[in-house]
């Protein structure tokens, strides 16, 4: 599932440590984590391309990625 994807980079790459971290992930990433994962059921949908945070960090839903998800440091 793309959420766990999410996690094991988040973890394997260590930016639990690091002190600014985003989750970028496109309109259609948002839509199959919505229809792959029940743990998001209780995600309200964004008018304003912001997320809950995930993992104690922010999240925004881009339209124009060319990846459908990436960690970035700011």
């Amino acid at each position: 599932m793309i959420l766990d994807e999410i996690q094991e980079a988040y973890f394997k790459d260590g930016y639990y440590s690091a002190i600014s971290v985003e989750l970028k992930i496109s309109v259609e990433t948002y839509r199959q984590m919505l229809l792959q994962d029940s743990r998001l059921t209780m995600l309200c949908r964004p008018e304003d391309g912001r997320l809950h945070l995930m993992f104690g960090r922010p999240v925004f839903i881009k339209h124009d990625l060319d990846v459908p998800w990436a960690w970035s440091t700011n």
